[in-house]
């Protein structure tokens, strides 16, 4: 871009100001660092996690395959561990996943490293200014003043400080606005700061309200580089629980190791009663813990004693109020500061000032002429509204986090050591996945191109909605409603005594129990099995609408975002179903679909959609072998009564043959891969499976829709072209749901039960295909023009194709949308 006139005073040469200094650089903006230490990247023995949403940014400006190579040691393995360093949870291939979902690795190095690369990443390294200790600030009209303690004086239009948490240009404003008898600030901002939570008002209203809640400390920490040592020779993180304090250990490049000693204060403190520690205080804290264990192999003494740098500081954790004053504002832990649990603060340092830079560009390309004051205002409070929100949010996460990993109550110590063993990996994946997505990238750069299978927020055709409450809401209690309805139009059922009007059987497998289910099965179907009566029509329509739920429900049960959920056990709601009534349990289904949906939204987002190609290529013949050919044996009229009964009884454990024959089938398919395959890098065997299985899905969708709107059509010509029926005798006629069911004869009312329980299986077809349109539109996957397009047409194709075909064709449209969001 041309070079602006305008210039950026930036204070401090930490991660946040020398990544802001190469974002304006390639904005063509003008700006000088002025940082205090006369070193510009030194060792204070600081490590810095970098994550996908940081990397995609400095992948922008040209940086981040420079910090990747530096990696040599990938972080193969996560480790949660006991107090005495045994391992609670071992997880090998989260890193691995992380680059497939978001195109980047999670990547530990020294934050001298990071400095130094984006310090000669600048095309004009004169200005950055070592030895220029900010002392104090002054606002004129048209620009700000700052003078360094070596008594020079520097000019610009805009001043950003840098410079952490003691932030000299924080104290600035404040001492500033104190000075204009202004009650903008809080009267001690440092030592009445808003609360770590969530805020649950918008910024402008907390503004105004300016709460005093002190800036608050719980936890201390150690935080250290050490020398390679073979006893931590298996590179990965390694997070260690204990009471009231907990150890994060990562190894590095070279084999180094960082490490983290978190350890909770007697009490929270606040603001200026926070202390700054010294060395002997630092050392004293390291021998109380000497003997903690790391590992079985490794204590926390060992670690310390082959340091080469190590620094106790008190942890703030807090976002501030007010980001900026007139032509001032802070940035990165100036403006909020986080626990170090989650490594999330220099992430987020990156994403501030990439917001900043998209605001001041677009303003500057909006403005005719010089950016006036109240531009530069709006300029900054943007940023701010657009920042505040996530990371008051991803503060309140770490202390969350922390707070689980030193067990500091009774609770947390039992779910600290559950739930990482019980929790899906699905869902414990897409935890932080979510966090990730909403990261802000630099406008004015090219998005970086790298595959990745997960879309960022700014890659979505609309906006995600703020919360998936209301939707989920809304659909569980209309499947809540039907689930309550089936349980007053499918009660007191009795069964004929006969069979079709002969005797019926009373052996089929030779055990009591099973043959007297059986034999009331059979002969309640016997009910609705008569030919050329309008309850076979009824049935024969029946059949392919369980044929898209038995599809549905088996391609769900088997997705990645299931696995570890009771959605995954589809066969056990179908042999449920079988006793109770489709329209009883597919309610009670879709509630649950739906709620683990709503509350993990592993089964909405595309990365929960993933199942193995082996098993979408099972699907077609074991529903063919385990449904589709019972079902014709079991509509067949045949002469001798007694075979009939047996195909009859055959036809009821269907969801069980259908189950075992996808999961053998699976199996058989998945020991015919090539040996090739297995020699593939990860990303790619994935990146392969996921197109065996689209190619594959696709035909099972093909045909499942044409048959079962093949079957729609013919049965409505068949009830049409039959004397004595219509559409509304053999497919309505249902009364009233609440009327008294008293049959005159035992199994007179099973034709009506039928209808009900076909009619209560749509509807919830119905609602679940409506809801599963509007989630994509949730996530931002379609717009709301293509959601309400897709809500109608699937109106009209219950009419013109089916229910069945219906329910079908939203889940291969649904399909293509997922998929069509990696990139």
């Amino acid at each position: 871009m041309s070079e602006s006139k305008l210039r950026v005073l930036i204070v401090g040469g930490s991660v946040t100001g020398l990544t802001l200094a190469n974002m304006l650089e390639r904005a063509g903006i003008d700006y000088l660092v002025l940082e205090g230490h006369h070193e510009i990247a030194p060792q204070i023995g600081a490590s810095i996690g970098l994550f996908p949403s940081g990397l995609r940014v400095l992948d922008q400006l040209g940086c981040a395959k420079d910090l990747l190579d530096l990696v040599d040691m990938p972080l193969e393995n996560m480790f949660m561990r006991n107090a005495d360093g045994s391992v609670i949870f071992h997880q090998k291939d989260s890193m691995e996943i992380f680059e497939e979902r978001h195109g980047y690795p999670i990547i530990f190095i020294d934050r001298q490293m990071l400095l130094q690369r984006l310090y000669e990443n600048l095309k004009s390294t004169k200005r950055v200014l070592s030895g220029q200790k900010v002392k104090s600030i002054e606002t004129i009209e048209n620009n700000v003043q700052v003078t360094t303690a070596s008594g020079e004086t520097f000019h610009g239009d805009i001043l950003v400080g840098a410079d952490g948490i003691y932030s000299t240009v924080r104290q600035e404003m404040h001492r500033i606005a104190q000075k204009e008898s202004t009650t903008y600030f809080p009267e001690d901002e440092w030592s009445s700061e808003f609360s770590r939570n969530v805020p649950s008002e918008p910024i402008t209203m907390l503004m105004q309200k300016q709460t005093k809640i002190e800036v608050p400390c719980d936890y201390r920490c150690i935080f250290g580089i050490s020398q390679p040592t073979k006893k931590m020779s298996l590179p990965g993180i390694h997070y260690v629980f204990n009471k009231h304090k907990s150890y994060l250990v990562i190894t590095g490049p070279g084999g180094r190791v960082y490490w983290f000693l978190m350890d909770k204060l007697p009490k929270t403190m606040y603001g200026d009663q926070i202390p700054k520690y010294t060395k002997d205080e630092e050392h004293a804290l390291a021998a109380k813990y000497d003997s903690d264990p790391i590992t079985t192999e490794i204590t926390f003494g060992e670690l310390y004693a082959c340091r080469t740098s190590s620094v106790l500081t008190p942890l703030h954790e807090y976002a501030f109020s007010k980001w900026f004053y007139k032509r001032a504002i802070t940035i990165g832990d100036s403006a909020h500061k986080f626990e170090p649990i989650t490594g999330q603060g220099g992430n987020s340092a990156i994403e501030s000032a990439a917001a900043f830079v998209n605001n001041l560009t677009a303003a500057l390309k909006k403005s005719k002429g010089p950016l006036t004051k109240k531009d530069i205002e709006a300029v900054m409070e943007k940023t701010q509204e657009q920042r505040f929100d996530r990371v008051s949010y991803l503060i309140s996460l770490a202390h969350k986090r922390q707070q689980n990993d030193a067990l500091e109550t009774p609770i947390h110590e039992i779910l600290a050591k559950t739930l990482p063993v019980i929790l899906p990996k699905e869902i414990a994946l897409e935890e932080l996945s979510r966090v990730l997505v909403g990261a802000e990238h630099l406008h004015i750069l090219p998005k970086p191109t790298g595959a990745h299978s997960r879309p960022w927020g700014d890659e979505l055709p609309a906006a995600p909605f703020s919360s998936p409450w209301i939707l989920g809401g809304l659909s569980f209690s209309a499947q809540a409603f039907l689930f309550w309805l089936s349980g007053k139009a499918m009660s007191n059922l009795t069964i004929p005594l006969d069979f079709m009007g002969g005797d019926f059987r009373k052996e089929y497998v030779h055990i009591k129990s099973v043959d007297g289910l059986l034999s009331v099965l059979v002969r309640a179907f016997g009910k609705v099995l008569s030919p050329s009566t309008p309850e076979r029509a009824q049935l024969l329509y029946f059949m392919p609408i369980i044929f898209s739920t038995i599809l549905d429900w088996m391609i769900d049960g088997y997705r990645a975002g299931s696995q570890g959920l009771p959605l995954a056990w589809p066969s056990v709601f179908g042999s449920i179903y079988q006793l109770s009534g489709i329209g009883r349990i597919a309610p009670f289904y879709n509630a649950l679909n739906i709620s683990f949906a709503t509350l993990f939204r592993t089964l909405g987002v595309n990365t929960g959609r993933t199942i193995p190609p082996e098993v979408s290529k099972a699907l077609l013949p074991s529903i063919s072998l385990g449904y589709v050919l019972p079902s014709i044996l079991l509509v067949y009229p045949f002469q001798n009564k007694d075979t009939w009964q047996k195909y009859i009884a055959l036809w009821q454990p269907f969801p069980v043959f259908v189950g075992v024959l996808t999961a053998g089938l699976s199996k058989l398919y998945a020991s015919k891969r090539p040996a090739l395959d297995e020699k593939l890098e990860p990303a790619e065997k994935k990146k392969k499976d996921r197109k065996a299985s689209l190619q594959t899905l696709r035909r099972v969708y093909a045909v499942g829709f044409g048959v079962t709107a093949l079957c729609h059509v013919g049965s409505m010509i068949s009830i049409w072209n039959t004397p004595g029926q219509s559409v509304s005798q053999v497919l309505g006629n249902l009364g009233s749901p609440f009327a008294e069911k008293v049959d005159e004869t035992p199994g007179a009312g099973i034709p009506l039960f039928f209808r009900w329980d076909m009619a209560l299986n749509c509807a919830s077809a119905a609602v679940q295909g409506v809801h599963r349109i509007w989630e994509l539109r949730s996530y931002g996957y379609i717009t709301t023009a293509s959601a309400l397009r897709a809500t109608v047409l699937a109106a009209a194709g219950t009419v013109v194709a089916g229910p069945a075909a219906t329910q079908i064709g939203i889940m291969a449209w649904r399909e293509e949308i997922l998929v069509g969001q990696a990139r």
